[in-house]
């Protein structure tokens, strides 16, 4: 009869631990994939984009540094280009999917 409230604490613990985010966490330079993905306690994964010369940086990571404040993109005060998105492996979007996200985005900036 004891085992009931062990069993309940067991499946609490399970579904708790099956709740977290995953995100891809790496990064790459000129559209490689991620291959290496974490558990996030964030509510946010992020990519991030940097052009830096002729090499494209992307930074596929938690959003730790609270960026994020709701799904889609936007260029941030140093110009680079963040992505924001809540499902699981969701963070590895092609260059070319944020590119019509941002593309308004700065458009708006030069034209606000």
């Amino acid at each position: 009869m004891n085992s009931l409230p062990l069993t309940i604490s067991i499946l609490l613990l399970i579904t708790g631990l099956s709740l977290a985010l995953q995100c891809y966490d790496e990064i790459t330079e000129n559209n490689e994939k991620p291959t290496k993905s974490i558990e996030c306690n964030e509510q946010f994964c992020s990519k991030s984009v940097l052009e830096k010369g002729n090499k494209t940086i992307n930074s596929f990571r938690c959003d730790n540094m609270n960026r994020c404040r709701e799904e889609g993109c936007h260029v941030d005060e140093y110009g680079v280009v963040v992505c924001c998105c809540k499902k699981n492996l969701c963070n590895s979007s092609s260059r070319n999917t944020m590119l019509f996200a941002v593309v308004p985005i700065v458009l708006l900036k030069f034209l606000a």
